[in-house]
């Protein structure tokens, strides 16, 4: 186990070469600027950021770790000899990992003589000093940027300045990436449920539509609908209704399979998108689930309360022209569950709709 001790010179010594530093301006190369206004994921950004940061500081190696919770994982890399993307390093007890807790840089001229495991392994591969900053914000911490040399630094501090003014610009990046992925997912969820929306639906379903045009795999989609909700409504109130609908897309969510997709269409109506399903076992799947909702007393507002759905079940057929025509057929059998007294199944397939 590496003794943290081993980690306060390698802070030291990078804040003496920072303050000996000059205070030049960092020079943002424009081919960096049109690599990142060209980047649309986040993969794409940390690969320009750790191309460029090797470049700007002529490192050897460069490359980016970020944290996922528990560890840090090498994420994007660039250079000809390094540790392996993927490759994993614990926070407690290396120097990377004390550069994610402590939020500050660690310089390190002899890699040899330091007991830490990454350091280690690029020592033994030849590199002689290493840098390593932060990636983090005021309110955010990420990861690291470690830059690695196969020879000494005349000036590390000018290096340690510049990685770190790129470190604070990534992470504010990867801060920007983060809220847009949070309001990515928020757009795509019931506010209510915590299932996904008609937006979500529609994007799956074009999905699995164009992989059926393409590998002829088959799918089925399920429409459900609460039986006599409106009463529900009137006899109790919204709020008792609002819960009884979360409480059945619970209950689906548990008895359904992990792959498919559970949406709210609006109201009391829900929908199961099954991918490479067969209408056979998504009968089963079918009955499963409206077995399971008129089995058991949903439990809202103290009280028990018996709620029953009515469901309608058709596969995407040969003779389907648009996503859309699949998911009419699921309606009229939904509609058919429905006039003929509730909390049923009915299957609809293609043939039996052109009869």
């Amino acid at each position: 186990m590496t003794d943290e001790k081993h980690f306060v010179e390698p802070f030291r010594l990078a804040e003496h070469a920072r303050a000996a530093a000059g205070r030049d301006a960092l020079q943002v190369p424009i081919g960096f600027l049109n690599d990142l206004s060209q980047a649309t994921s986040r993969g794409e950004v940390l690969d320009a950021y750790s191309l460029w940061s090797k470049q700007i500081v002529a490192a050897d190696r460069c490359s980016i770790a970020l944290h996922d919770d528990t560890q840090l994982v090498v994420t994007a890399m660039t250079g000809t000899k390094g540790v392996a993307p993927d490759s994993q390093y614990g926070v407690r007890h290396s120097i990377a990992g004390a550069v994610y807790r402590e939020g500050r840089s660690a310089y390190v001229p002899d890699p040899a003589s330091v007991d830490s495991p990454g350091v280690q392994t690029l020592a033994n591969m030849g590199y002689r000093t290493i840098v390593i900053v932060p990636l983090m914000t005021k309110s955010r911490r990420f990861g690291v940027i470690n830059a690695s040399f196969f020879g000494s630094l005349d000036q590390p501090g000018n290096v340690i300045c510049a990685l770190e003014a790129i470190g604070q610009c990534l992470a504010m990046q990867l801060q920007v990436i983060e809220q847009m992925e949070t309001l990515t997912h928020m757009a795509r969820i019931d506010a209510l449920t915590g299932v996904g929306n008609r937006r979500l639906f529609y994007e799956e379903a074009e999905v699995i539509w164009d992989q059926w045009r393409l590998t002829n795999e088959p799918f089925c989609y399920l429409a459900m609908d609460l039986d006599h909700f409106k009463q529900i409504n009137d006899t109790y109130g919204h709020d008792v209704g609002d819960a009884v609908l979360t409480a059945f897309a619970q209950r689906v969510s548990g008895r359904s399979r992990g792959e498919d997709t559970l949406i709210r269409m609006g109201g009391e109506e829900f929908g199961l998108l099954m991918k490479a399903t067969q209408l056979e076992d998504a009968t089963r799947v079918a009955k499963r689930l409206c077995d399971g909702i008129g089995d058991t007393p949903f439990s809202v507002a103290n009280m028990q309360l018996m709620v029953t759905a009515s469901f309608g079940l058709t596969q995407v057929h040969a003779d389907d022209h648009a996503v859309e025509e699949t998911l009419k057929r699921a309606d009229i059998a939904l509609y058919e569950a429905k006039t003929g007294g509730r909390d049923q199944v009915v299957v609809l397939s293609g043939t039996d709709l052109a009869a």
